[in-house]
């Protein structure tokens, strides 16, 4: 007998304690690499409110797994969206973020953005490679001392890019 696919879809209300168990299960040094808002109540709120936001989870049965988000900039990089993804340890190496990198592109595309940007911490070199090698991004940026850890600790940002066919 087959294992169950995963289902990726739209995060949704009713998903808010799947959100909050798949929080718990990230490493803490990871955890800044989370949609900012996705845990806040306003977001959950908004999950069911038109946003230009757009928040998937991928779930196996009813644990989430997975998060995924494209968040289109404001004014004057409006056509340029930001990608984030989050696996937890225990779904990694499964093929899912190529799922989700793929899924994100496809949004962002419909969203008529141009361009998508991703960061990775410079610890994280390995996995930036990875989105350079399989996924058509480029770096364009090193943050030197960017980013705090949670115990207070800087670090290094890489910005990563793609460009998206034109619409």
């Amino acid at each position: 007998m087959s294992e169950p696919a995963l289902q990726i879809r739209i995060l949704q209300v009713g998903d808010r304690s799947a959100v909050q168990a798949f929080r718990h299960r990230i490493p803490s040094g990871e955890l800044a690499f989370l949609d900012r808002f996705l845990l806040s109540d306003v977001a959950v709120a908004g999950w069911t409110q038109r946003s230009p936001a757009r928040r998937f989870g991928a779930f196996d049965g009813e644990q989430m797994v997975a998060v995924m988000s494209v968040t289109p900039g404001a004014g004057w990089m409006s056509r340029v969206g930001e990608l984030r993804v989050l696996i937890a340890p225990e779904a990694r190496g499964k093929g899912l973020l190529s799922n989700l990198v793929q899924r994100g592109v496809v949004e962002a595309d419909d969203m008529a953005l141009a361009k998508l940007t991703i960061e990775v911490s410079a610890e994280l070199r390995p996995v930036a490679d990875m989105f350079v090698e399989r996924f058509g991004f480029v770096q364009e940026g090193l943050l030197r001392d960017h980013v705090d850890d949670a115990a207070g600790n800087r670090h290094d940002l890489l910005i990563l890019s793609r460009f998206l066919p034109a619409s």
